[in-house]
């Protein structure tokens, strides 16, 4: 007859036994507990779906942005209202069908990301988000498992509609002012810090005979006064060499009145025209809001008629005994 031999169990053993398992089937909960934590924790805007296009998470950044709550949208495919006014794809979607190629034509202006792979980011207007519509980033990224397999995608919204509005009145600002400078009767060119021409008016087209768009982006700016290359007064503004001005306007030249920043002068140009002309020309730093340097301009002034009648006047004038 056999004997039944029967096995200890050592109580602390079983019960590290049961704990392991325990932690073991919570693992995906406190997992998915954490992920849920972490993008309800973005400032951001952000939303996860599966790979059947259902919302998993929707954060309380992106519940702010598009009046919708987390408990009206997880659990449903339904992630396209929070933008648009009828049903369509989202770039996560696309993501999640792996339609890469079908990304362009919902998305103009999208571009892959330099750091991730499976990323892609773009910006759009979003005419039904919002009271008049807002501006906003968005990126979108494949999620996968540890095994690779593709389970779903994430996408994240960057509200810029104050940037868009801020560029938007610079571009404006930028075309008033060049609208004003082009209607300067004066000629006048600006040059950036980089001296390299950002504006030259039509009045100084006519006067040099060289049209805008060979000069601008350009740092010849010298070629319209001079028969080799040299600095322009607003070339040595904008390199603080004003100590340089007397080197190379000896003579000719004055600091102005209003404004300490700008020199004036007067010069003959002889390789200006036919026959040379005079101008008076003045140069004078531009300055950004926080006070620096940016640039310089210099306006032109034709005063060659005025320079013969001056000679006539002398030659014709009476000599003293």
């Amino acid at each position: 007859m056999k004997t039944k031999i029967s096995k200890k169990i050592d109580p602390s053993t079983s019960g590290k036994n049961l704990k392991k398992k325990k932690e073991s089937s919570d693992s995906p909960h406190e997992s998915e507990h954490l992920l849920q934590s972490i993008i309800h924790g973005f400032s951001i805007p952000a939303f996860v779906i599966g790979k059947d296009h259902k919302v998993i998470h929707w954060n309380k950044a992106l519940e702010q942005l598009s009046k919708i709550p987390m408990s009206e949208i997880v659990g449903t495919n339904e992630q396209w209202r929070a933008f648009y006014a009828e049903e369509r794809p989202c770039m996560a979607d696309l993501l999640v069908n792996q339609s890469l190629e079908k990304i362009p034509e919902w998305y103009k202006g999208v571009a892959k990301s330099k750091l991730l792979e499976e990323t892609f980011e773009a910006e759009g207007f979003f005419p039904d988000l919002g009271i008049s519509g807002r501006w906003l980033r968005f990126t979108a990224a494949s999620i996968r498992n540890s095994q690779g397999i593709l389970v779903g995608a994430i996408e994240t919204l960057e509200d810029v509609t104050e940037r868009k509005s801020t560029e938007r009145r610079l571009v404006e600002s930028e075309k008033r002012l060049n609208s004003v400078f082009q209607g300067f009767s004066i000629p006048a060119f600006v040059i950036g810090k980089d001296h390299k021409v950002i504006l030259w008016n039509r009045a100084l087209e006519k006067l040099s005979k060289i049209p805008a768009e060979d000069m601008i982006g350009t740092d010849q700016q010298w070629r319209a006064f001079y028969a080799k290359e040299r600095p322009c007064m607003a070339d040595l503004l904008v390199d603080s060499a004003v100590k340089n001005i007397s080197k190379w306007y000896t003579g000719k030249y004055r600091k102005c009145d209003v404004d300490e920043e700008a020199f004036e002068a007067t010069d003959f140009f002889p390789e200006l025209g036919k026959k040379g002309r005079w101008l008076r020309f003045t140069a004078a730093v531009i300055r950004d809001s926080q006070g620096e340097l940016v640039g310089a301009v210099e306006t032109l002034e034709d005063i060659t008629e005025q320079k013969l009648a001056e000679a006539a006047l002398k030659t014709s004038a009476p000599k003293k005994d």
